[in-house]
C-alpha cells in the first residue's frame, strides 16, 4: 500500500495488478445565495459571508452514515436545506435529510459552537432539490421523481424510466439526466421542454441570471442557453472539477491541475496552474 504525499490518493497492489483509490469524496457540498455560501464542515452546517469573510457555524447536524454528504439544496424563502448522502456502490442506502435552520443560528461569537439541528425529516432518495418555496423533488431508488411538500409528504409522482440524476433548474422546473441527454422538464405539466446531448453530466451550474448553463462531465464542459441550445463544447484530458459564472458571463472552472476560463463562443484557456485541486464556489471581482 502506498500513500500519495499531498493528494487524497492511495495505491494498492494485488495479484492481477494495482488499483488507485480515494478513501472518501473530497468535493465539498455547498450552496451559494448572493454573497453567502452555506457548506458542511465536519459535523456542522456553516455560513460564509464572502464580502466580510465572516464564517460561522449555524447548527450541528444529525449523526448519520459515515459516507460524506453528496449534495446540498438550499431554500432561502424557508431557510431550509436538504442534505443528500449517497454511497455509489450501494444506491439503495442513499438518504436525504430535510432541516429548517434555526432563526438564531449564526449569532454565537464562537467559531465552533452552534445549536443542535432541530429534528430533521429523513427519507430514502438518490438526490433531492427544491422546485418551489414549499415543494422539492426527490429521485428515488426506482428512478421515480417524487414531488414533496415541506412536511415530507408526497404530492405527485413522475415516472421517467431512464432518469438517473436530477438538477436544479428554477421554479417548477428540473434538469433530468437520461442516458446521454440532459432535459429541461416541467414538473407541473409533466413534460420535457428541451434537451441537449452531453455524456453523463455530473454537475449543472447556472449563471446568476439563469440565462446560461454549464454542464460538467468527467472530461467535458458543455455551455448552453436557457433553452438548452448548445453554444459550445470543450474537451479536457483531465477531470473537470468545478466551476462558477462571473457577472460578465465568463465561466471559470477548474481541472485537476489548472484554473481555466471559457466564453460562450467557445474560446477558452488557462488562467493559472494548480499544485492541488480546488473547488470554485463563487467568482467575485477580479
Amino acid at each position: 500500500l502506498a500513500v500519495h504525499p499531498t493528494l487524497n490518493l492511495f495505491a494498492a497492489g494485488h495479484d492481477n495488478g494495482m488499483i488507485v483509490f480515494k478513501l472518501e469524496r473530497e468535493r465539498p457540498v455547498y450552496a451559494v445565495v448572493g454573497n453567502l455560501v452555506y457548506y458542511v464542515k465536519e459535523k456542522y452546517l456553516r455560513r460564509l459571508e464572502i464580502t466580510t469573510s465572516k464564517d460561522v457555524p449555524l447548527m450541528q447536524l444529525r449523526s448519520g452514515p459515515r459516507a460524506p454528504y453528496y449534495s446540498m439544496s438550499y431554500n432561502p424563502a424557508e431557510n431550509a436545506i436538504i442534505l443528500t448522502t449517497r454511497v455509489p456502490s450501494q444506491p439503495d442506502t442513499s438518504i436525504y435529510d430535510l432541516y429548517t435552520i434555526p432563526k438564531d443560528a449564526g449569532e454565537s461569537s464562537s467559531s465552533t459552537q452552534a445549536p443542535d439541528a432541530p429534528e430533521g425529516r429523513r427519507s430514502s432518495g438518490l438526490n433531492a432539490v427544491w422546485v418551489a418555496r414549499n415543494r422539492f423533488a426527490v429521485l428515488d431508488k426506482n428512478h421515480v421523481i417524487l414531488i414533496k411538500n415541506n412536511k415530507n409528504e408526497i404530492t405527485k409522482k413522475i415516472q421517467l424510466n431512464n432518469c438517473d440524476e436530477i438538477f436544479y433548474a428554477g421554479t417548477g422546473l428540473l434538469l433530468i439526466r437520461e442516458n446521454d441527454h440532459i432535459s429541461l422538464y416541467d414538473a407541473q405539466q409533466k413534460r420535457s421542454l428541451a434537451s441537449v446531448r452531453v455524456g453523463k453530466a455530473k454537475y449543472a451550474i447556472w449563471s446568476n441570471d439563469m440565462n446560461y448553463l454549464s454542464l460538467l462531465a468527467k472530461h467535458q464542459l458543455v455551455i448552453c442557453n436557457r433553452k438548452l441550445e448548445q453554444l459550445c463544447i470543450i474537451q479536457e484530458n483531465v477531470p473537470v472539477k468545478s466551476g462558477a459564472w462571473d457577472d460578465s458571463g465568463v465561466f471559470i472552472y477548474t481541472t485537476s491541475n489548472h484554473i481555466k476560463y471559457a466564453l460562450i463562443n467557445g474560446d477558452h484557456g488557462i488562467i493559472r496552474t494548480l499544485d492541488l485541486p480546488i473547488y470554485i464556489t463563487k467568482i467575485k471581482g477580479n
